[in-house]
Parts: C-alpha cells; sequence; structure tokens
C-alpha cells in the first residue's frame, strides 16, 4: 500500500468544468446532498474547497454557511491551516479534495479540529477502486484529473476517520461511470455495474459523524507501600517467635 503523504506537487481542482463531464457530475453530487441537507443542523455549514463552494445548500436549516477557497469565495486560505477556533463548525462538506493534497492526514486532522463534537463531515471523493482504474492505464489519461490525483479506496478513508473518532453513518456510490467518454457512452456497461456491482462506484459520498468520547479520569487510590521482604521464611519466624514471647509475658 503506497503511503499517503507524497512530495510530488498536486493542482487542487478550481472548478468543476476540469473534470470530464464536470457538469453532470455536479449535477449528481448536488442531488445526492439534497438528500442529506435537511437532517443536518447546526449554526454553522463549512464549504471546503473550490468545488464545494459551487455546490448548492439552500435546502440547509443552517443560515450561517462559509465558503472556503484557497484562491476565491467569501474566506481565503489554506485547506490545512483553517482560520478557525477549534470545534466551531457543526457541518463540514469536502468535495474531491484528500486526492489532491500532498498530506491528506493533515488536511483530516485539521478539519477535525473545527469539526464539533457531534459535528458531521460530508467528504466526496473518487474511489481508486472502482471503474477509473481503467483511466490509469491509458498513458495520455494520467495527465488529466481525475486520474492526476491520488486516487484512494474509500474503505481506506474510512479507516482514517474511524482512526479520529468518526462513525460513518452512511457510504454510498453515486456513479458507475468511468469518465472516459459520456455517461450515455457506455449506458449499458455502467447500468450493469449499478445492477451487479453495486460497492464498485467512481464517485463516493461518505457522511460521518464525529463521536468524541470524553474520558473521566480515574483518581489513584492511595495506598501504604508494602515492606519489601527479602526472607519471607525468617521473617515469618521471627513473627511467630515474639507472638511466642507476648504470650508467655500475658499468661
Amino acid at each position: 500500500m503506497r503511503p499517503a503523504f507524497t512530495s510530488r506537487p498536486l493542482t487542487p481542482l478550481s472548478h468543476w468544468q476540469q473534470l470530464p463531464n464536470g457538469d453532470w457530475l455536479q449535477q449528481q453530487v448536488a442531488a445526492s446532498l439534497d438528500e442529506w441537507w435537511p437532517k443536518l443542523f447546526g449554526y454553522h455549514l463549512l464549504k471546503l474547497g473550490s468545488l464545494a463552494a459551487e455546490l448548492p445548500s439552500s435546502a440547509s436549516p443552517i443560515t450561517h454557511q462559509i465558503s472556503l477557497d484557497p484562491q476565491a469565495g467569501g474566506v481565503r486560505a489554506q485547506l490545512d491551516a483553517l482560520p478557525f477556533r477549534q470545534a466551531s463548525i457543526d457541518v463540514c462538506v469536502a468535495s474531491f479534495t484528500l486526492e489532491f493534497r500532498q498530506d491528506p492526514h493533515r488536511l483530516l486532522r485539521e478539519i477535525d479540529r473545527v469539526i464539533i463534537s457531534g459535528g458531521h463531515l460530508l467528504l466526496l471523493g473518487f474511489d481508486g477502486f472502482s471503474p477509473l482504474l481503467l483511466g490509469q492505464l491509458l498513458p495520455q489519461q494520467r495527465q488529466r484529473p481525475p486520474w492526476n490525483g491520488r486516487l484512494f479506496s474509500s474503505m481506506r478513508v474510512e479507516d482514517w476517520l474511524g482512526v479520529l473518532g468518526y462513525s460513518v453513518i452512511s457510504k454510498q456510490w453515486l456513479t458507475q461511470h468511468s469518465f472516459l467518454g459520456s455517461p450515455e457512452r457506455f449506458g449499458a456497461i455502467r447500468h450493469c455495474f449499478e445492477q451487479w456491482l453495486p460497492n464498485f462506484g467512481s464517485v463516493y459520498l461518505i457522511v460521518a459523524r464525529k463521536m468524541d468520547s470524553p474520558l473521566t479520569p480515574i483518581r489513584q487510590k492511595w495506598r501504604l507501600p508494602r515492606p519489601l521482604v527479602l526472607n519471607p521464611i525468617a521473617d515469618l519466624a521471627g513473627y511467630q517467635e515474639g507472638k511466642v514471647q507476648r504470650k508467655d509475658k500475658s499468661g
């Protein structure tokens, strides 16, 4: 298994049109999120990255919504150095960010820092174990998004979230499309994947909840130190002799 960190420079996506069938994919993602917005509550909603900033979220009951983008958006900052206080965000949505970060662990830790206990993370990504593998076999596609990014499997991302203390409450695949042509070009093959291999999807949506369990410190019970016994047989004999002497004196 390749390490999560890489020294190779990566360029994050700045708009949906950089992706093959980007407008179509944006519609699929927006439709899936529309099912979740009414279920998530709080005071502050954070959209992380350029693609997330372009997703509609009017169905969310959270009125204060923040779009963070290194180049544009309401707040301009680096994704792995969020300018927010610890435990200040109720819901965070990140769209295709882990694939284009040199250190995805650092990004997840920073997201975890700002999410409150009981808050939710909606994570969208490309699954490396999917029909997208077909594009990685073609040299001319490896320099294009999403194949020029780092395609981690959704199971591996779940493991990372588990280490941070998150409970995955939902994982769904939005499409089984290989992105090598229009969605209608290989429609029959895509429908076969959806029917027979529903967990072999190209794009995943993970909804996870931060499950912090505060530890209650247990007070140490003070105990008197026990004397060190070097020769237990001799000590026992001396104890018995002293007991006999005290008995004779009392008699």
